[in-house]
C-alpha cells in the first residue's frame, strides 16, 4: 500500500482536492499520511462513527484533519473490504483556498455553511471556521431555503438562501448570499436618475427653443407690421 499512487494522482489531477486518507482498522500496518490507523481518539469522533453506521454513504462534514491539525470540508464514507472482512472510512478534504477563489469571484458576500452551521468557506472576511451563531446569524441557522430579511450592523439587507447537494451524499450544503438592500436598488436608482436628468434636459431645450422660434416669429411680424403701416398710410 505504500506504493499505492491512486491518492496522489487524484490531488495532482484535480486542484479541488487538497488531500485524501483511509483509516483502516489493520493493527498491522504503518501510517504513511494516506493509510492510518483509526486510533482510540478517532474511533470516538462523530464523524467516524457517522461513517460506519450509514453504510458506505457519503456526507459532508467540517472536521478536523488529525495529520496537521486543520479543519477541512471534508466528504466522507466507509469502504469495506470484503475479501479481508475489514472495513475503512475514505475522508477526502476539500481545498479550502480553491473554494475561496471561487467564492471571491462573486460580487456578493457569499457564505458555504454545513449541516451544522460551520462556515466551511466565505468571501466575508473573518467568518471562515466560525459557526451561524458566532457571527449572529441565529436565524438562518433554523431557516430553509428562501429570501430572508435581516439586520447587519443597524442596516437592512436581504439573505438568500439555497441548498445544494451532490449526487449520492446523504446530506447538503447551504449557499447563503448577503446583499444590501441598498446595492438592490443602486441600479434602478442610477436609471431613474439618469432618465430624469434626460427628460428635464429635454424640457429645457424644448423650452428653449420654444422662446427662440417664438422671438424670432414675433420680431418677423412685428417687422411686417411696420411695413404694412406704412404701405396703409401711403408711405410708399
Amino acid at each position: 500500500y505504500w506504493e499505492y499512487p491512486d491518492f496522489r494522482e487524484f490531488v495532482l489531477l484535480y486542484s479541488e482536492i487538497s488531500s485524501i486518507r483511509l483509516y483502516i482498522n489493520n493493527p498491522t500496518i504503518l501510517d504513511n499520511w494516506e493509510f492510518l490507523q483509526a486510533d482510540e481518539k478517532v474511533r470516538q469522533e462523530t464523524w467516524y462513527k457517522n461513517a460506519n453506521s450509514r453504510k458506505g454513504l457519503a456526507f459532508w462534514n467540517y472536521i478536523q484533519d488529525t495529520r496537521n491539525g486543520k479543519y477541512y470540508l471534508s466528504l466522507i464514507r466507509k469502504v469495506d473490504f470484503l475479501k479481508q472482512r475489514t472495513s475503512g472510512v475514505l475522508v477526502v478534504n476539500v481545498n479550502t483556498d480553491k473554494l475561496g477563489a471561487i467564492l471571491n469571484q462573486e460580487i456578493f458576500e457569499t457564505l458555504i455553511v454545513d449541516e451544522n452551521n460551520n462556515i466551511v468557506a466565505s468571501n466575508r472576511a473573518g467568518t471562515l471556521g466560525r459557526t451561524l451563531e458566532d457571527i449572529n446569524f441565529n436565524p438562518v441557522s433554523s431557516g430553509g431555503q428562501g429570501l430572508y430579511d435581516v439586520t447587519i450592523d443597524g442596516a437592512p439587507f436581504k439573505m438568500l438562501i439555497d441548498d445544494w447537494q451532490t449526487g449520492g451524499s446523504l446530506n447538503s450544503l447551504r449557499i447563503i448570499s448577503i446583499f444590501s438592500v441598498e446595492s438592490i436598488v443602486e441600479e434602478p436608482n442610477r436609471i431613474i436618475s439618469l432618465a430624469a436628468t434626460v427628460i428635464v434636459s429635454a424640457l429645457i431645450m424644448a423650452v428653449l427653443l420654444i422662446y427662440s422660434f417664438s422671438r424670432l416669429l414675433t420680431g418677423r411680424m412685428l417687422h411686417l407690421s411696420k411695413h404694412i403701416s406704412k404701405v396703409g398710410s401711403g408711405n410708399l
